[in-house]
């Protein structure tokens, strides 16, 4: 069967734009910018922090949010880098996920969404060596949907960022318009020095009923004054973070209304900031990307 060119180029473009969702290119501490990974398993990947992204930069999906070794970190991110970086309790981590969309193709493309960020401590202090299915974590920072702010629709006017009544912001909306796809968190100051992954999460809700999960992690080694052996947070494995009911989510619903307290275990006592209190915060922790 022969095919013309334009329909295989179509069909190419199609393929490249459903697989095309992001990965971290750089994230920021100490006031430094360092390289984050891609999804095509380059050597460069051996220098970063951040843990390997799947070749396709696919989601996790409902089926698999039981699944520790993929909900943990990604499709790909459950094997260790050799790279940690050193960073302090209590000093913000700019996160900046490269997507897709936006004016110059680089943007996150799925801004209705909930943004979270998790600490999990690496067992035997040794985040270089640590399998992240074993993981358990502590919820740090999330950021979902304020019916309180008007829709900032920004560059993507095709695409539905608020709900069915148009109202709303998402934490992925934000940081997408507000922040040039930067996720800036606060690590928790009252934590124990060691070695943590700093697991990073979109969820896009653009699917009803069919959230997709987009997790990164980053391998930390943090500084404290909180003394050594001091009790973690409550911890929740990985393959507990989520269960069915918090997947069920149907943005176009009238009526709808989203409470983000359902999805993953309590936010942390000890998180200091959280989506509402961020903003602008990391042009001044991190160069301009």
């Amino acid at each position: 069967m022969l095919f013309k060119s334009s329909t295989i180029a179509f069909v190419a473009s199609m393929i490249a734009a459903a697989a095309a969702h992001g990965t971290v290119d750089v994230f920021s501490a100490n006031y430094q910018d360092y390289q984050g990974a891609d999804n095509w398993a380059s050597a460069a990947n051996q220098n970063s922090a951040v843990r390997q992204f799947p070749a396709n930069t696919g989601y996790v999906g409902g089926d698999d949010i039981y699944n520790p070794s993929l909900i943990s970190c990604g499709l790909a991110g459950q094997s260790p880098t050799p790279t940690v970086v050193t960073t302090q309790a209590g000093s913000y981590v700019n996160v900046h996920w490269k997507g897709s969309a936006g004016p110059d193709g680089t943007s996150w493309p799925h801004p209705e969404g909930a943004v979270f960020g998790y600490l999990a401590p690496c067992d035997n202090n040794d985040c270089t060596t640590f399998d992240s299915s074993n993981a358990n974590f502590f919820k740090i920072y999330q950021d979902g949907h304020d019916m309180t702010v008007p829709n900032e629709q920004g560059w993507i006017d095709h695409m539905p960022y608020g709900t069915s009544n148009g109202n709303g912001l998402w934490g992925a909306t934000k940081s997408m318009v507000d922040e040039g796809s930067w996720i800036v968190m606060q690590l928790p100051g009252d934590i124990p020095a060691g070695q943590y992954l700093l697991r990073v999460e979109h969820i896009s809700y653009h699917e009803v009923n069919a959230p997709q999960h987009y997790p990164a992690c980053i391998q930390l080694d943090l500084t404290s004054t909180t003394p050594n052996g001091s009790p973690f947070p409550a911890l929740t494995p990985a393959g507990q973070l989520y269960n069915w009911d918090s997947e069920q989510v149907d943005i176009y619903q009238d009526g709808f209304v989203y409470d983000i307290n359902k999805v993953g275990p309590v936010l942390y006592a000890g998180a200091s900031n959280n989506g509402g209190t961020n903003a602008k915060r990391r042009r001044h922790h991190a160069a301009q990307h």
